[in-house]
C-alpha cells in the first residue's frame, strides 16, 4: 500500500506518471485474482481503478502518438477516454480535484490549441512566483500600482529580448 491506512494513495506529478501509469495498471491486473478475493467492496474498488487506469493508458497513449494537431476523431477519442477514467476514479471513491475539470477543457481545446503534449504551463505557472516576489517588495500603500508597474518593466524587458536576442 502506499499513504496510510486511513488515506491510501498514489500520486505522481507531471511527467512523472507517464512511466508510473502502465505499470501501476500491469500491476493490478497482475493480481487481479487476488483484488477479486477481497471483501466486495474492495474488490469493486480495485476493478474500477483497473478500468480508469486503462482509460488513462489510452488517453496519454493518444497523446504520445499524435502530432501537434489532432484530428476531431481523435479528440473525440481523448474525450472518451478521460470522461471514462474520471468516472471510474471517482465511482471508485477518489477524489475529484479542479485539476479533473480544467482536463476537460484541455481536451475541449485541442481542436484550437493543438496537442497539450507540444506546449507548457510551466512558464505561466512560475510567473507566479516571480509575482509573489514583486508584491513582497512593493510598498503597502501603493500596493496594486508598484505591481503593475513593475511587471510592465518585466514585460518590456522580456519583449526587448525576444526582439534582439
Amino acid at each position: 500500500m502506499i499513504g496510510t491506512a486511513d488515506s491510501p494513495f498514489f500520486a505522481g506529478k507531471g511527467s512523472e506518471t507517464h512511466g508510473l501509469l502502465p505499470w501501476v495498471v500491469e500491476t493490478l491486473k497482475n493480481n487481479m485474482d487476488k483484488i477479486k478475493a477481497l471483501p466486495s467492496n474492495l474488490s469493486l474498488e480495485g476493478q474500477l481503478l483497473w478500468a480508469a487506469g486503462k482509460a488513462a493508458v489510452r488517453f496519454d497513449t493518444v497523446l504520445r502518438a499524435s502530432t501537434r494537431r489532432i484530428s476531431e476523431d481523435k479528440t473525440a477519442q481523448l474525450m472518451t477516454d478521460y470522461l471514462q477514467f474520471a468516472s471510474l476514479v471517482e465511482r471508485a471513491g477518489g477524489n475529484m480535484v479542479q485539476k479533473h475539470h480544467l482536463m476537460i477543457h484541455c481536451v475541449q481545446n485541442t481542436r484550437i490549441q493543438g496537442n497539450p503534449r507540444m506546449y507548457t504551463t510551466y512558464r505561466s505557472e512560475s510567473f507566479n512566483g516571480v509575482l509573489a516576489r514583486i508584491a513582497r517588495a512593493c510598498n503597502r500603500r501603493n500596493w496594486y500600482k508598484d505591481i503593475l508597474y513593475h511587471v510592465s518593466i518585466l514585460n518590456a524587458l522580456e519583449l526587448n529580448q525576444m526582439m534582439h536576442p
